[in-house]
């Protein structure tokens, strides 16, 4: 909206009609304490809500003398309302293949529920045994997935683990729930704030769900992978 044309009507309004108004009353209520046969307490009311409307009168007449002057003296300059950037908000979902002993393979799904796209990488995509409840994991090295996902789309990375994580032995532990499989790694993303956020995930293997897997207890921590020997 120009600023000039919002002064204008500015004025209008306030000369047009607050100040009419005003001067309608003010008029009126001065004409009515004139009257001879008005009580004095009468007079006095009548007065003050006169003044009142002066004062009306002069604070429309003011602010309209001043929307004249920037509709009539300003240089006609333009309000230019700047769109806000949306937000990209992506969530990770994963699955696993039926547990047998054999490879594992993991399904991680990448949604972008945001309103922008959002540019992003996943890495370090680990899958752990642990015979105990761990206090802390730690991830592998793992080559990264990239993606580029426009507004409620997806994409799904399949990692297989080819090591013999799983043998009979540790596959009767899982289904007997006496031992825990974790799954989780770690990346993230931008927008067009081009502002980075982190992108993490944990779950824990489960029969409870189609999947397999849950989310992992909150009081985990993570560590950085540990250093080659090379």
């Amino acid at each position: 909206m120009r600023i000039t044309g919002l002064a204008g009507l500015i004025s209008a309004i306030s000369f047009g009609v607050v100040f009419v108004v005003a001067f309608f009353f003010a008029s009126h209520f001065w004409q009515e304490q004139k009257r001879p046969r008005i009580g004095q307490i009468k007079k006095r009311s009548l007065r003050s809500l006169m003044r009142r409307w002066v004062w009306v009168g002069i604070a429309a007449g003011l602010i309209g003398s001043l929307g004249a002057t920037v509709y009539y003296l300003v240089p006609n300059v333009s309000i230019i309302q700047v769109p806000a950037k949306g937000k990209a908000y992506v969530v990770i979902t994963s699955k696993l293949d039926t547990l047998a002993a054999q490879p594992i393979v993991v399904y991680v799904t990448i949604q972008n529920t945001g309103t922008v796209e959002a540019i992003g990488h996943v890495d370090d995509v680990t899958c752990s045994f642990r015979d105990i409840e761990p206090s802390f994991l730690t991830y592998i090295h793992a080559e990264s997935g990239t993606f580029k996902l426009a507004p409620n789309q997806t994409t799904t990375f399949r990692y297989p683990f080819e090591d013999n994580i799983l043998d009979d032995w540790r596959l009767k532990m899982l289904n007997e729930n006496k031992a825990e499989l974790y799954v989780f790694g770690r990346g993230e993303y931008r927008d067009e704030t081009e502002t980075n956020y982190p992108l993490s995930f944990c779950f824990v293997y489960t029969t409870l769900f189609p999947n397999h897997l849950a989310d992992c207890d909150g009081r985990i921590t993570f560590r950085e992978p540990q250093p080659s020997n090379q």
